[in-house]
């Protein structure tokens, strides 16, 4: 009986040539060219056989594209190159100017996600991006006669558990280890762990997603050549997000390190990257446009 999903990356069948690009981009400062973009996407899309496509692009500060502006000429190019090869697509633009979710870095993250298929809730904003997206695929793949009846039937399949079983029999079916996904305490865990506090009262007003992102990168959680190995267990788990009132002590971050770093200094560079400010300011829109 054929399962129905799949998680897959870039493999020597899917699209080969693609996975050299990508390393080659990762470290030659070209990640973010619009072409290279379009072609990485759509042609492992294309390979794959697929009739219908929901893209969800990223805009602010944590992501490529910093302002909508750039972030709809790439997704135009990306629904012109995709109908031009017969590809039914839209493109969702979602908010990143903080961290989705309360997790950053690939073990974390994981697990995130694993906590809230298995519990049918989770960061507000991880549940809402995702229900947003699932619905439009449903609709757009003709489950669902509207967006909103796609999201009533996600909602349901995420609070009723069908989703975790589906997610596990996709584990299973793809060689992963039932073990593992049932007790996420079994992912690779840092060694160091500190808690970083707010210096002052006010308002979190500010979340440099992009720093946030470079400094797990630099703690090993992610690739500068072509050579590096990742550490999946570094990151950040965060207890506070944009709009959040805080008093000087309280907890904003739990930080997941290595052994051997200066954590002073990594503390420094963190309260850098993030601004307490006195007066709150809105949070942005998590879904700012949908195109196609």
């Amino acid at each position: 009986r054929m399962l129905g999903c799949s998680i897959i990356g870039q493999s020597e069948s899917v699209a080969p040539a693609d996975r050299k690009l990508y390393s080659l981009r990762d470290v030659t400062a070209t990640v973010e060219r619009l072409p290279l973009i379009c072609g990485s996407i759509l042609s492992k899309k294309l390979a794959e056989g697929a009739e219908v496509l929901v893209l969800d692009v990223k805009v602010g500060s944590g992501a490529f594209m910093k302002s909508k502006d750039q972030a709809k000429k790439l997704a135009r190019a990306l629904l012109a190159v995709a109908k031009k090869s017969g590809l039914k697509c839209r493109a969702v633009l979602t908010n990143m100017d903080q961290p989705l979710g309360n997790a950053v870095g690939n073990s974390l993250e994981v697990a995130e996600c694993v906590e809230m298929l298995k519990t049918g809730s989770g960061p507000t904003d991880l549940k809402e991006v995702t229900i947003q997206l699932v619905a439009q695929m449903l609709e757009a793949g003709g489950k669902a006669r509207t967006v909103a009846e796609g999201r009533k039937l996600a909602s349901d399949r995420l609070s009723d558990g069908s989703a975790w079983k589906k997610f596990q029999r996709m584990v299973e079916f793809q060689g992963g280890s039932l073990r593992v996904i049932h007790d996420p305490s079994l992912f690779p865990r840092a060694p160091k762990r500190a808690e970083w506090k707010a210096p002052r009262r006010g308002f979190l007003t500010r979340i440099d997603g992009e720093e946030i992102g470079r400094m797990v990168v630099d703690l090993g959680g992610g690739r500068k050549r072509t050579s590096d190995s990742v550490d999946p267990s570094v990151g950040f788990v965060f207890h506070k997000k944009l709009g959040a009132k805080v008093a000087a002590g309280d907890p904003i971050v739990t930080a997941h390190l290595p052994d051997g770093v200066d954590v002073p200094a990594w503390e420094k560079r963190f309260q850098a990257a993030i601004t307490i400010g006195p007066h709150r300011k809105p949070v942005p829109r998590l879904v700012l446009e949908i195109l196609g």
